[in-house]
């Protein structure tokens, strides 16, 4: 008898539904580095462990936002000793940098939960002075300048320098984008004479754009040779953005500031002695005289008109994306056992809005029981912007036998090449339960 009995309690236990073991309470908070130099840049990090909407950043009063928010996701299921337990992370990421030496208090952040809002904890970034090889790159700098001054003065020699030998210039690939539509800026230095040690001290800020950095942080300039007006520069590109603009209308990115030392020859007098040697060691190939100038460069703004999105033909699926994509389909299995899982699988691939991209909404037979998908992606920093492809994967558990059927998801975007909305559909899934 206690034989049977205890192969009733196991078959009981094994036949009992999995129980989601997840916490109701919501997190979330903020984290940062608590000691940064003037000029380096830092990730400020919020991390929500469900899903949430509406976003509000704080106020970043005093730190230069360069990147942000930039938002990702990552969901994980596990099953231990017969209980399911699922943990979900919303994360958004600024890159910021600090233009002077202080401690700043940032605000909490805010996101809405099933409609109500929750608020981050508060951060304190403390900025201190840079590190000992900039400062003395800065004394040498000046030093040089003040050297300058036995034969012609730095302020002098600045003055010869004219905004035709040296600049910087913004350009963006698409000035009358639609609202969505991803758009590539580009910040290029032109210069006719030497320049080193380009610092920038002031971002272009993008008010109404998300935006993501596409080169990398240890990125090699890359250069070339541009002819202006019969005039010959160097031309590298000094920072490029994928911007995504967030509503229509006209939308301004502001100038950009870059500090670089300028390299000009200083002319010396020619000596008045009869000393042949004299003008030989004075000879500019033997004695270069060369001082090192600062100088601060600005780009021009750049102003964009975002059209909106038009209504004629936008299906109800339509959830924001924008560009041009591929999607497809699949399940891991088509028979199983009840309380077995499977996978059904959905690939978003292409170019334009791919991560602000949400999940397709699937529509499981009520005999299943279903959790939030596993996002997975892979972005690639193109010369035209972002592309790549996002994968969404469904964990299902059918609880009852039968024959069941999972019907076709709709994908909707827009895609401005053709202006015309497009609809993709899954494959019809039919699941034979034992």
């Amino acid at each position: 008898m206690k034989k049977g009995a205890l192969y009733m309690i196991i078959f009981l236990l094994l036949a009992a539904p999995f129980k989601l073991f997840a916490g109701n309470e919501v997190s979330f908070t903020a984290s940062a580095r608590q000691n940064v130099k003037v000029g380096e840049q830092f990730e400020i990090v919020y991390q929500v462990n469900t899903k949430a909407r509406n976003f509000i950043p704080p106020d970043f009063k005093g730190l230069t936002v360069l990147t942000g928010p930039n938002t990702s996701s990552s969901s994980s299921v596990q099953i231990i000793n017969g209980k399911m337990s699922q943990a979900y992370t919303l994360t958004y990421s600024f890159i910021v940098m600090a233009q002077q030496v202080g401690e700043y208090d940032i605000g909490p952040a805010h996101v809405k939960v099933d409609g109500k809002n929750y608020a981050s904890n508060r951060l304190h970034v403390k900025v201190e002075k840079g590190s000992v090889s900039h400062v003395r790159a800065q004394a040498a700098s000046s030093g040089a300048s003040r050297n300058g001054s036995r034969s012609g003065t730095a302020s002098e020699q600045s003055s010869n320098i004219t905004n035709k030998d040296v600049f910087v210039r913004a350009t963006v690939n698409n000035k009358k984008p639609y609202l969505g539509q991803q758009v590539v800026v580009m910040y290029r230095i032109y210069t006719r004479v030497p320049v080193s040690n380009l610092a920038i001290q002031k971002v272009s800020s993008f008010k109404g754009f998300w935006s993501k950095d596409l080169l990398a942080d240890n990125a090699t300039l890359q250069q070339h040779n541009e002819t202006i007006n019969g005039q010959r520069y160097v031309v590298a590109t000094i920072r490029k953005l994928a911007l995504i603009p967030q509503q229509s209308g006209k939308l301004s990115i502001d100038p950009m500031e870059l500090d670089c030392n300028i390299q000009v020859r200083i002319q010396q007098k020619r000596s008045s002695s009869n000393d042949p040697f004299d003008s030989f060691f004075n000879d500019p190939f033997f004695n270069q005289n060369v001082r090192n100038i600062k100088k601060t460069l600005v780009s021009n703004p750049v102003n964009i008109v975002v059209k909106p999105l038009p209504e004629k033909g936008k299906p109800a699926c339509f959830a924001g994306a924008v560009g041009n994509f591929r999607y497809k389909s699949s399940v891991d299995k088509t028979n199983l056992s009840t309380n077995d899982a499977l996978t059904l699988s959905i690939v978003v691939s292409g170019s334009g809005n791919i991560e602000l991209i949400d999940a397709p909404k699937v529509v499981f037979p009520p005999d299943f029981e279903t959790y939030d998908p596993k996002i997975t992606s892979h972005i690639n920093k193109t010369n035209d912007g972002i592309s790549g492809s996002k994968k969404f994967e469904y964990l299902a558990i059918p609880r009852n036998p039968g024959d069941f059927t999972i019907k076709p998801v709709s994908f909707c975007f827009f895609n401005p090449a053709d202006r015309k909305y497009h609809v993709f559909y899954s494959d019809t899934f039919n699941i034979h339960v034992k």
